[in-house]
């Protein structure tokens, strides 16, 4: 227990004595790389969803959605072999 005492004296005087630093900014890059991330993060997120709008505005102009295309392929017979 006393060990202990004198390790948190040890701390914790010393502690009030030392000089505060400034946490240093970002630098330009490392901002512009959160944004881009944060970015594609937000997109990766929500990508069905912009897609489902993106279908809707296409759908409202008159254009094929992107569903059709989407489609999983009709069951086709194999085309029979000449004899």
């Amino acid at each position: 227990m006393d060990k202990a005492e004198k390790l948190y004296k040890f701390f914790a005087e010393d502690i009030a004595s030392l000089p505060d630093f400034d946490i240093q900014p970002p630098t330009t890059m490392q901002r512009a790389t959160q944004s881009v991330n944060s970015m594609f993060g937000w997109v990766k997120e929500n990508k069905e969803d912009l897609l489902q709008a993106w279908d809707f505005i296409q759908g409202m102009r008159g254009n094929s959605s992107r569903a059709a295309t989407v489609m999983p392929p009709v069951d086709v017979p194999p085309i029979p072999s000449p004899q």
